[in-house]
């Protein structure tokens, strides 16, 4: 009877009040909520164009799918062939921002990867030989999935390609929450080069993840290789959540990227290089109450994390040879100041004002990469009986969306006996 009370209700397009579950009138802000009904087109306008143009001027850019098992995350990431959803959309937004692309932008290559995390296991959707993929660092610490296979795309049917032929071999089952379960995570990588007149070239990547739905084996009923699959899934979500909740505590100097292939592989979208978008999918009937209300405090901490993200140029090696003698330049001049101050101080001088104000202020740095602050946005769409949550991290934070159904606790995530996440 309890749960026959429980409701969610929309108090406008960036709050939702949650009802039941022990709570009442809880409300939850985001940046965009998006209530059953809401189309696809409206999903992409306040969610993901934003980001399509971040990657067009050199930004990494991650916009993933994350709720409860049957909550509409596939729908929403891949939609159908006359309700094309984010990815797809994407593909044309970006193909059309190259067509408009500014006049210094000589040469554009596009290439992308599709793969899947399958029981902690990283597997090349485009060459399924049951290869296990490695995740490999790089110096500046983001990561790259080494011998995963590439194409190289000229338009948004040669990507639709890679995602039907990918699709083809995602792990996919049938339980009593969903008959077309996803057993694993999958994760569309498009990197975009842009070689300028100068010679400049801006590297901009989009990761597009559909992650698998947390599950509640008393409501799913899986057993044998189903039983193993959902305690993968849900430790994988148990360890996102663990990452958030280091990534938002300040007393916190470890962030546990390495405890799932899903935080390692995804770690720049968590605070690092990315403009990132969380999509989280909800459900509002009732009896997922209480995972709705999970969920959604999640979401509210996320939503605090703060990304760091960089325009991706790489120099020609005139501009860097440039760079060095400018560096060398402003090094002799601040070499001359110090000698100048030793000189007035070993005759009893006194230093004047401009020249502390030279010394303090130094020779000016010379970047070649401009920083910015995070700007995402987030959103969520499920299916015509579902719930629709977005929100945006503006440039001061970064954040995450509301989610539904994980059955997470907003201190800590651990999953139990039964695999349950709590």
């Amino acid at each position: 009877a309890a749960l026959d009370n429980a409701r969610l209700d929309f108090a406008n397009n960036k709050c939702v009040v949650v009802n039941g579950g022990g709570v009442q009138n809880k409300r939850f802000n985001f940046d965009y909520v998006f209530e059953p009904g809401s189309g696809q087109d409206d999903l992409f306008e306040q969610v993901a164009k934003a980001t399509v143009a971040d990657i067009l001027q050199g930004y990494n850019g991650t916009i993933f799918a994350y709720g409860q098992t049957g909550s509409g995350k596939t729908y929403t990431m891949f939609g159908t062939p006359k309700q094309k959803g984010i990815i797809p959309r994407c593909a044309e937004a970006l193909f059309d921002g190259i067509q408009n692309a500014k006049a210094e932008v000589s040469e554009v290559y596009i290439k992308c990867s599709f793969v899947e995390i399958y029981q902690e296991n990283v597997r090349d959707l485009l060459n399924p030989t049951g290869k296990k993929l490695r995740i490999r660092e790089k110096q500046d610490g983001s990561t790259y999935i080494e011998g995963a296979a590439e194409e190289y795309c000229e338009n948004p049917g040669d990507i639709y390609k890679v995602i039907e032929e990918g699709n083809k071999h995602r792990a996919v089952a049938s339980t009593d929450m969903n008959s077309t379960s996803s057993r694993s995570h999958s994760v569309l990588i498009i990197s975009l080069t842009q070689r300028l007149s100068n010679g400049t070239q801006l590297e901009g990547g989009l990761n597009l993840a559909d992650l698998a739905g947390s599950e509640r084996l008393d409501r799913t009923n899986v057993s044998g290789i189903g039983l193993q699959e959902a305690k993968k899934i849900n430790q994988s979500l148990s360890a996102l959540g663990n990452c958030i909740n280091a990534l938002t505590d300040r007393t916190r100097t470890h962030i546990p990227f390495r405890d799932s292939v899903l935080t390692y592989l995804l770690k720049d979208a968590l605070g690092g290089n990315s403009k990132t978008v969380l999509v989280v999918c909800c459900s509002p009937d009732g009896i997922d109450v209480f995972e709705t209300l999970s969920t959604l405090r999640f979401a509210e901490r996320a939503k605090k994390v703060k990304n760091n993200a960089q325009v991706n140029t790489r120099l020609t090696v005139e501009q860097y040879q440039k760079l060095v003698e400018d560096l060398k330049r402003k090094l002799k001049e601040r070499e001359k100041l110090i000698g100048n101050l030793k000189k007035a101080l070993a005759n009893g001088g006194q230093i004047s004002p401009e020249m502390l104000k030279a010394l303090s202020e130094g020779p000016e740095q010379a970047r070649p990469m401009t920083a910015s602050s995070l700007s995402a946005s987030g959103g969520l769409l499920l299916d015509d009986d579902s719930v629709a949550v977005a929100d945006t991290p503006r440039r001061e934070r970064g954040s995450v969306m509301m989610a539904s159904q994980t059955h997470i606790k907003e201190e800590s995530f651990v999953i139990d006996d039964n695999h349950d996440m709590k």
